[in-house]
């Protein structure tokens, strides 16, 4: 138990907060595969002018029904085990984590959801995405890491954290036809 008062203290404590990380960059990775990919044409069909509003609303519903919630269950232990002190360390990764995912998001081809087949994921399409998740992750932890002894610091960390997360979405919602990958054939 005189492990968890001291969870502050604990490097290992900010492993945990980014490594949900994981579990959203693939939710968004493999969204777009299934087995019945040529039925992605609505999508194409469909009305909307901006495919970035398809595709910002599949970010949403990724982070709304897998990370949203497992980051709630860790918050509340982390706030019972260390106090309110450990909030700014858990909004900066709460805001970390996705702008990571966008930002990756952003840099990789777009595809719409359920719009490859299975057989592509073998293809090691999204490879360069998660190396550039998982080293932008290492970059903005151990940034993190360094400046936990100021929590003002990172309290603005994590406002301006916040406000680069809603700037990307923003962008991530401006996609544009052209933009959006070809679907599977």
């Amino acid at each position: 138990m005189e492990r968890l008062t001291h969870l502050q203290e604990n490097p290992i404590s900010l492993v945990l907060l980014y490594f949900m990380l994981l579990m959203l960059s693939t939710a968004m990775q493999t969204v777009t595969f299934s087995d019945h990919f040529k039925s992605a044409w609505v999508f194409i069909a469909s009305p909307v002018q901006q495919p970035g509003l398809l595709l910002s609303g599949l970010f949403k519903m990724a982070v709304t029904r897998f990370y949203y919630p497992l980051f709630a269950v860790v918050l509340a232990f982390y706030l019972a085990a260390g106090g309110l002190s450990m909030l700014d360390d858990c909004l900066l990764a709460f805001f970390a984590n996705q702008v990571i995912v966008l930002a990756a998001a952003l840099v990789s081809p777009r595809h719409l959801p359920f719009s490859r087949p299975w057989s592509d994921q073998t293809k090691g399409t999204g490879v360069s995405a998660a190396f550039f998740s998982m080293f932008l992750a290492g970059i903005i932890g151990f940034g993190h890491y360094l400046l936990r002894e100021r929590p003002a610091v990172i309290w603005a960390a994590a406002a301006a954290t916040a406000w680069l997360f809603f700037f990307l979405l923003n962008r991530y919602r401006q996609a544009t036809w052209p933009q959006i990958a070809e679907t599977g054939q």
